[in-house]
């Protein structure tokens, strides 16, 4: 083997080397960019999950409040 095919060898194999390591950081950012977008529709679900028991309490607690007044001056 003369030190030309080795070195277009090398040459090939670190082309390849470059393109893995692009298509790995590709596949990394595109993975990181769906869980980012899971974790914010998660919150939006927690958000409007606590506004919603929030509300869902707080109405009959102040109907059942408004009730026992009425009650009281009877």
């Amino acid at each position: 083997m003369d030190m030309g095919s080795v070195h277009e060898k090398l040459k090939d194999v670190e082309q390849q080397l470059h393109q893995l390591g692009d298509e790995i950081r590709n596949l990394k950012d595109n993975h990181l960019h769906t869980l980012d977008l899971r974790l914010t529709r998660l919150e939006t679900s927690i958000s409007v999950g606590w506004k919603a028991v929030i509300f869902g309490a707080g109405i009959p607690a102040i109907i059942s409040a408004i009730l026992s007044a009425i009650q009281l001056l009877k």
